[in-house]
């Protein structure tokens, strides 16, 4: 959006890609994403010089932030099968999408019952897309976070306790139960 600042767009970039790396099927990137290339703002490349297209690597310590959530999400991912649901019919049964009245640009979602084979008895996603934060009613259960305001850690960032919780501007927050 115009005006948005060299922060929010990073805030943008991750919460883009946590909506793809924790939605069901195969989640696809694009080389250099995760050294938060720009390609300059030309959206569409294709027949622009190697200036445009070319991986700037320097960028992998720039960005470090971004490159290691991007990275702490594929271990996320890989840590919890139940985002990686084979069929249908198991999405059906274990993915509930939550009632987030008068929060718009919200989407929250439980997996339940160790889907998949998961660890994890539950998983709590919310995605906030307003660039300010939101405060959403949660279950008033003990919740692992694993993802909070721009951070991820697959290992786990703290607790929560709910009834309510703040997520942060342009980001996701997600949380297992305990």
């Amino acid at each position: 959006p115009d005006g948005a600042t060299e922060e929010e767009l990073k805030r943008f970039n991750k919460l883009a890609q946590t909506i793809v790396f924790t939605s069901q099927g195969i989640p696809f990137s694009y080389a250099g994403e995760e050294l938060y290339r720009t390609k300059m703002g030309d959206h569409n490349s294709y027949q622009s010089p190697d200036a445009i297209n070319q991986i700037v690597w320097d960028q992998k310590t720039t960005h470090e932030d971004v490159f290691n959530y991007y990275r702490n999400l594929i271990r996320l991912r890989h840590q919890h099968p139940a985002f990686r649901m084979p069929t249908r019919e198991m999405v059906q049964q274990h993915l509930t999408f939550l009632d987030v009245p008068d929060t718009p640009n919200v989407v929250a979602y439980s997996i339940s019952g160790n889907a998949n084979g998961d660890p994890a008895a539950e998983i709590l996603v919310i995605l906030n897309g307003n660039r300010k934060p939101v405060k959403l009613a949660i279950p008033q259960q003990s919740w692992k976070v694993l993802a909070h305001d721009g951070m991820i850690n697959p290992d786990g960032m703290g607790t929560a306790t709910g009834p309510e919780l703040w997520i942060g501007a342009s980001s996701a927050t997600i949380l297992v139960l305990l």
